[in-house]
């Protein structure tokens, strides 16, 4: 990453930005390559109008998430043709209404998920992917909720049908997703089961963990059948992939549910390694129908934007997930903030598990 330069980049690819453009220029983090974070460069590009049924969004902070660093990787298949500009996840203040959209959404501090386009000083996306912030929250905070909580409720409540009293296992449980997960398992009544290092653990215990597992030390499935009484987990979210979601099922209860939702395993540093690729995909298990059968358990998958794209937009999770927001129910943790131009330090935090919660970009 080339800092306190900004470039004139001449093409975004048009699946990136709204197909409407302004005469204007805004920077963003263009994605040229894949490789390490020298690929993504701070570039001007044309500012997105919002279309109908549509905001834009002067954007305060965006979201980083871990297929942001697969995408930079060349290992997210969802990736749009390069140079492209990743992104997920904003919040800021609405500066423009698209044709049919509520005009008192203007200048309303909104945190929105965004299907690409986020890594930029302004996003557009549709209202229905917007939610409101409350009053006394951070643009940080509300850069962290669209994909964490987003997942963490679709896989716990739309896949999971966590119930009160279940034992729910969260592997990697200081992430983003793992703390949203943690804070939704708890309103649903489960007693949470969660992995990390042991350093961790202190803020594991502090944000509503009731068992706190060091997976590098530790036999997790020795801890799970202590604390479950040898049944086994009730339900597992899981997001580490290969051989682990091997172990996992093992480690269900009779109707037991296991959720995978990405594979952290394929990567292995800053730049992709063909032998960890090939090691993870070997390793992954392949469910058979009568074992799931005569074993009585059950395996979902979950990819965010497969569903975004079946149902045209996320109203479905942002309905349910809004309300617990403003009242309080849920908030995220905001590791840390990095300035827009390091980029690479950010996703260098989240490589390193560095990070207790979410990892943001500041834009102001």
């Amino acid at each position: 990453m080339r800092h306190g330069s900004v470039q004139r980049v001449t093409f975004v690819a048009p699946s990136v930005l709204a197909p409407a453009y302004l005469a204007c220029d805004m920077k963003a983090l263009v994605y040229t390559g894949q490789g390490g974070p020298d690929v993504i460069q701070m570039r001007e590009v044309a500012t997105p109008n919002a279309g109908p049924g549509e905001v834009r969004i002067k954007v305060a902070n965006s979201g980083v998430n871990f297929a942001d660093i697969m995408a930079r990787q060349g290992l997210y298949p969802d990736r749009p043709a390069l140079p492209c500009v990743m992104g997920y996840e904003v919040a800021g203040v609405v500066d423009q209404v698209g044709e049919g959209t509520d005009p008192a959404l203007l200048s309303k501090r909104l945190m929105a998920g965004t299907h690409f386009g986020g890594y930029a000083e302004y996003a557009v996306t549709k209202a229905e992917n917007c939610m409101h912030m409350p009053d006394d929250w951070s643009f940080a905070e509300g850069a962290s909720v669209p994909v964490a909580y987003g997942t963490a409720y679709a896989g716990l409540v739309f896949m999971a049908h966590v119930q009160p009293g279940e034992s729910l296992v969260i592997h990697s449980a200081a992430g983003g997703v793992g703390m949203a997960a943690t804070q939704i398992g708890k309103l649903l009544g489960a007693r949470i089961i969660g992995t990390s290092s042991k350093s961790k653990h202190v803020f594991l215990r502090r944000n509503g963990v009731d068992v706190c597992v060091d997976y590098a030390n530790e036999d997790i499935s020795a801890i799970i059948k202590r604390e479950t009484a040898g049944m086994g987990a009730d339900v597992i979210f899981d997001a580490r992939g290969g051989k682990a979601f091997k172990q996992s099922y093992v480690d269900l209860a009779v109707c037991g549910r296991l959720v995978m939702y990405g594979a952290g395993s394929i990567v292995a540093g800053e730049k992709r390694k063909i032998s960890q690729i090939f090691k993870t995909l070997t390793n992954m298990p392949k469910f058979k129908a009568m074992s799931l059968t005569n074993r009585t358990k059950s395996v979902a998958g979950l990819n965010m934007l497969c569903m975004w794209d079946a149902w045209g937009g996320l109203g479905r999770l942002t309905r349910p997930v809004g309300p617990l927001l403003l009242e309080g129910k849920l908030r995220p943790l905001v590791h840390a903030s990095f300035k827009a131009d390091k980029v690479g330090e950010a996703h260098s935090c989240i490589l390193e598990r560095k990070n207790l919660g979410k990892v943001v970009l500041d834009w102001t």
